[in-house]
């Protein structure tokens, strides 16, 4: 807590790390090396200092995993924030997929057609994802403007709470509420600052 190396659910226990850095492995998918994302990244909380001369782009490093007793996850998706001319800009890029593909003409993954009973509230175990992981590049990156990162993981469709409750009480369930929710989970921001020059907070990461 004190680092700020946190994320929230909107109530399902879906697992998130999420790492930024300008050198990060690009094995670091496969192998899953957590030391090195702290050694050559910063975690969700944390700040990421750059020279403002460097052309390379930032990476993040995402890894979520479902809630064992929910549904698989749909996708991940990285929320990105700067300031244009005073002016707040904000961009939404897909950046994995659970059970479908990026469509390479609109950025953002197609439907994994997940399924959810409205009979018994069981949802289609064979769509969607146990675990996402990814490594992403911004392909937007500006050396010249501070920005910040955080990442959302989307969960397939589940039943509301109201549709569990009719079904409980043998009642119809109500039509003024919609009878599916998608819970998310998301990180805190990785904030990027420019400075002369690059180094990432770690100090209290390595205790």
């Amino acid at each position: 807590m004190k680092r700020k190396e946190v994320y929230a659910t909107s109530g399902t226990r879906i697992r998130l790390r999420t790492f930024a850095g300008f050198e990060l492995p690009t094995d670091i998918v496969s192998t899953g090396d957590l030391a090195a994302a702290y050694e050559y990244g910063v975690p969700m909380g944390g700040r990421l200092y750059a020279n403002d001369s460097e052309t390379g782009s930032v990476s993040l490093f995402i890894w979520a995993a479902q809630d064992p007793d929910n549904a698989p996850l749909a996708k991940i998706q990285v929320v990105k924030g700067w300031v244009d001319a005073a002016t707040r800009q904000e961009l939404v890029y897909d950046v994995a997929c659970g059970g479908s593909t990026l469509n390479a003409v609109t950025g953002k993954c197609d439907d994994n057609n997940a399924k959810v009973s409205l009979n018994d509230c069981s949802w289609d175990k064979t769509a969607g994802a146990s675990e996402l992981k990814t490594l992403w590049t911004d392909p937007d990156y500006s050396p010249d403007e501070d920005a910040f990162y955080y990442v959302r993981v989307v969960q397939n469709p589940t039943c509301r709470w109201t549709t569990y409750d009719s079904l409980r009480l043998g009642r119809e369930p109500i039509d003024d509420s919609p009878s599916t929710v998608t819970e998310i989970a998301w990180g805190s921001p990785i904030w990027l600052r420019l400075g002369e020059t690059r180094f990432i907070e770690t100090e209290l990461c390595r205790y």
